[in-house]
């Protein structure tokens, strides 16, 4: 799904939420795992938006047999974005991406030729962790909308 970018919507973090939230509903995946999801892209349209000044951004969110994953593709190279270990108790910003690593099983930050992918995924209840990015056989064959 592409989205308005920086110069045009700051409803674009709310409606890629609504969009996650619903595919991932339609494919009966557990609630705790939609809520981590949704935050999760939430904060990676925001830090778009927040940093990137290009008219869109790309949310894609699939499901396997083993992991439900989103990520957030945009035009930036300025900087790739990373975890935050030093903010203080006041401070507004900083967080987003440390508890998105905190909550999900796996945190990725991409960098392609001509944008950089966010991307979190969380196993799905009784798979173990899969810290890696491994292929699928015709029975894990992936459900992909974006």
């Amino acid at each position: 799904m592409t989205l308005p970018g920086r110069s045009y919507s700051r409803d674009t973090p709310r409606r890629a939420r609504a969009y996650v939230r619903d595919f991932l509903r339609e494919w009966n995946v557990p609630e705790s795992v939609v809520e981590v999801l949704a935050l999760a892209v939430s904060e990676f349209a925001s830090n778009a938006l927040a940093h990137v000044d290009h008219d869109t951004v790309d949310v894609r969110v699939s499901v396997t047999e083993d992991e439900a994953v989103v990520s957030v593709t945009d035009r930036g190279l300025s900087g790739l974005p990373t975890v935050s270990t030093e903010t203080l108790p006041d401070d507004e910003h900083g967080r987003g991406l440390a508890l998105v690593e905190a909550l999900a099983d796996r945190l990725e930050v991409l960098a392609h030729q001509q944008s950089t992918e966010v991307l979190a995924a969380v196993a799905l209840p009784g798979h173990a962790r899969d810290t890696g990015r491994g292929g699928t056989s015709d029975d894990d064959a992936p459900r992909a909308h974006g």
